[in-house]
């Protein structure tokens, strides 16, 4: 029982340190806000969306492994060195996002973007091996969410170097916005 408060506690104070990371590059975002470029609208749209489904997921996902290596010291060690680093990368990813907002460099933050996808797509495989080597099922979400975001990360990267149209990242990017929160907005909200 006293494990299981301190892994909450741990989990408690990762999840604040995500939530200011990613809110202080938010804050760029709004500080920067110009009423007349709708491309500066579009991309708000996605760093809005995209901070409501970081916000919860990373944070969940450490909460999700944590729980299945909790008795085993050298897997905490993974956790702590591999899945920690991989949330704080993901606000850091998120924050370089919202910075090329601000400095209204759109493919930059388009760039940002796909890599974050990718990042977590990562973070996904690495999730679902560990759910299959611990004989417990995955949550079907994990497995949308690594289609979802590698699909579309590699999209918009591809996009990005071939150097096409912004309008075709965002549109990009805000299906894959649209779907993960369409179709997992339960899950997200299951942790709260």
């Amino acid at each position: 029982m006293e494990k299981d408060n301190a892994v909450n506690k741990f989990i408690y104070i990762l999840e604040i340190v995500d939530a200011i990371l990613m809110s202080w590059g938010f804050a760029r975002v709004a500080e920067r806000f110009k009423v007349q470029n709708i491309f500066y609208w579009l991309c708000m749209l996605v760093s809005l969306l995209t901070l409501i489904r970081f916000f919860f997921a990373p944070s969940h996902n450490v909460g999700v492994v944590a729980k299945l290596v909790k008795n085993r010291k050298g897997a905490a060690r993974v956790v702590v060195f591999f899945d920690i680093s991989l949330l704080i990368a993901h606000s850091f990813v998120f924050f370089r996002m919202c910075y090329a907002l601000g400095d209204f460099r759109y493919d930059s933050f388009y760039r940002n973007f796909s890599i974050l996808l990718l990042l977590n797509a990562i973070w996904l495989v690495t999730i679902t091996f560990r759910h299959k080597c611990a004989k417990i099922r995955s949550h079907d979400k994990h497995y949308f969410w690594l289609i979802n975001n590698s699909i579309c990360g590699i999209l918009i990267l591809g996009l990005f170097l071939f150097k096409a149209d912004i309008m075709l990242m965002f549109f990009v990017a805000i299906v894959n916005c649209v779907l993960d929160l369409w179709s997992c907005a339960p899950y997200y909200l299951e942790s709260v």
